[in-house]
């Protein structure tokens, strides 16, 4: 589920340093969750990105129609 996945996530990715003031293009073929995607926008946001802009292909659809 979304919170298993959510805590699977923590902590997974790490970023060295981005350059203060830049905009990232973040890219994740499929969001599920969207815990990958948060997850690795704070880790660039806590790295020093100005904004990070998620970008994907498709969005899997839940049960309940959303």
């Amino acid at each position: 589920n979304a919170g298993q996945r959510e805590a699977n996530i923590a902590d997974a990715f790490g970023a060295v340093r981005v350059p203060k003031g830049c905009r990232i293009l973040l890219f994740d073929d499929i969001i599920t969750t969207g815990a990958t995607i948060r997850e690795a926008g704070r880790v660039l946001a806590e790295a020093g990105a100005a904004a990070v802009f998620p970008l994907s292909f498709a969005k899997t659809m839940h049960a309940h129609g959303r």
